[in-house]
Formats: structure tokens, C-alpha cells, sequence
């Protein structure tokens, strides 16, 4: 059975259109969750994390398995730092099919130890998002140092 093609294209816009505020809101939960590890608050950022989240962050060898470790690995983060950011440094890039959420973008990661001055180090960064229950969570996260002097 053909569909007419003027129906074809109704379809083909409102699909789009999902994409395009599925997107928009994954991109939102993206900065929520950013904004919130800004503000110190690994507890506000856990709340856009999936249990079964799976993060690896460079220059650190071993991977995060689950919000808990997640969870312990942010904490300590802060807690050997006077302050600690995640700074968007590049263009992004959301792609969505289904349920499913890709987002791939230069960062900055900026702190300042206890001890000493101010660091920082740029990466790419590629994160993975689910909508469970209509919200999209963080699922995976993946970052890469770029070299030495890169600028963003």
C-alpha cells in the first residue's frame, strides 16, 4: 500500500520536528548537568545520570562504571580543588535516533588545586544520553586530551 505523498510529507516534517526538540532537550540536560558539576554539586548532577552510566576521562586510566563510582569519582575531584570547570570551547554536534542521543564537542576542562595555580586541558568529548521515563539521562561519556597547546 503506497501513501499519498502529500501525507508522506506530513510525516516526514513531523519526524523532524520530534528530532529537532529531542535534540534541543538534550542539549539542555547536557548544560544542566555541566552547570551543575560548575556549581560544585556532583548530588544536582547525578540527577541527570543513568545508574548504569559508563564514563572515561582522560588523562585517568580507568573507567567509571556506574553512578556511584561516577558519583565518587566527581567528589573527589572537588575535593583536592579550589574550584573546577567544564567549559564548552567548540561548535556541537547532537544527533537522536529513537531513544538515543550522541553528543560530540570541544571542551575545556579548567581547576585550580588546593596547592597550586590555575590548569587546565582541552579534549574532545563525545557524550551518550537515553530517554528513560521522558528524561533524557547521561549514559556515557568519553573524553580525549587534545595535544599540548591545542586552543579552542
Amino acid at each position: 500500500m503506497r501513501l499519498p505523498i502529500a501525507f508522506s510529507l506530513v510525516l516526514l516534517l513531523a519526524g523532524s520536528a520530534v528530532r529537532a526538540a529531542d535534540v534541543d532537550d538534550v542539549n539542555a540536560a547536557s548544560d544542566r548537568y555541566s552547570a551543575a558539576l560548575n556549581e560544585g554539586s556532583v548530588e544536582a548532577a547525578m540527577l541527570f545520570v543513568a545508574d548504569e552510566v559508563l564514563t572515561q576521562y582522560e588523562p585517568v586510566p580507568l573507567p567509571n562504571v556506574g553512578k556511584t563510582a561516577l558519583k565518587q569519582f566527581m567528589t573527589s575531584i572537588f575535593g583536592f580543588t579550589e574550584s573546577w570547570a567544564v567549559v564548552a570551547t567548540g561548535p556541537r554536534t547532537t544527533r537522536v535516533t529513537g531513544n538515543t542521543a550522541v553528543l560530540v564537542q570541544n571542551i575545556a576542562y579548567v581547576w585550580k588545586p588546593v596547592d597550586g595555580g590555575q590548569e587546565s586541558m582541552f579534549l574532545n568529548s563525545m557524550q551518550t544520553w537515553t530517554k528513560v521515563d521522558g528524561e533524557w539521562l547521561l549514559t556515557g561519556m568519553m573524553t580525549n586530551a587534545l595535544p599540548h597547546g591545542t586552543q579552542p
